[in-house]
């Protein structure tokens, strides 16, 4: 018996195999199990909730829109799942309607996205970097053609206001918003 947890974790390796392997005969064989694990990971990636710093952030996505820096027409989605095109995942925010078939997600990585590692040296302050489940997470969604925007809690903790936020967004964006501005 697999509980929902195994069957997740199953998805996520058969999903990792097909895209780094780029040949789907890795589950062959193992259709049935693979579409239950399928089903039930894009089950649980539509339980996700916003935390308030995927809200503020997604606030300010809002705000430099409105301010004209993206694009009028671009569709700005909190907590999409990506259930054909992105394996299934859930991603904080969906950026649609982009030109040239953009595909653009941001992932607002909390606390919970991050391992403290320990300066070897002993004398500097301890580095970051993300979990294995996040990182795979990343890489699933690049292979699949995403382009993956990453704002990090200690980036973001560091903006004193709104006006610093957005410019933080406006950065983040800049690739983007210009080629969506010229399409209007």
């Amino acid at each position: 018996y697999l509980c929902r947890l195994d069957l997740n974790q199953l998805h996520q390796v058969f999903l990792s195999l097909q895209l780094e392997l780029q040949t789907p005969s890795c589950v062959v064989g193992l259709t049935d199990l693979a579409d239950r694990c399928r089903e039930s990971f894009i089950a649980s990636s539509y339980e996700g909730v916003p935390s308030q710093l995927q809200k503020q952030v997604f606030a300010a996505v809002c705000r430099v829109q409105k301010e004209g820096f993206v694009g009028a027409n671009v569709e700005i989605l909190e907590e999409a799942v990506l259930e054909d095109d992105g394996g299934g995942y859930s991603v904080d925010i969906l950026l649609g309607g982009l030109p040239s078939r953009q595909r653009v997600v941001i992932e607002v990585d909390g606390p919970s996205h991050f391992l403290t590692v320990p300066c070897p040296e002993g004398d500097g302050a301890p580095s970051r970097v993300l979990n294995g489940r996040t990182a795979l997470k990343h890489r699933l969604l690049k292979l699949m053609g995403w382009d993956v925007l990453q704002v990090a809690y200690y980036e973001w903790d560091q903006l004193a206001d709104t006006e610093s936020q957005d410019g933080y967004m406006c950065e983040l964006l800049s690739k983007y918003a210009a080629s969506a501005s010229a399409r209007q």
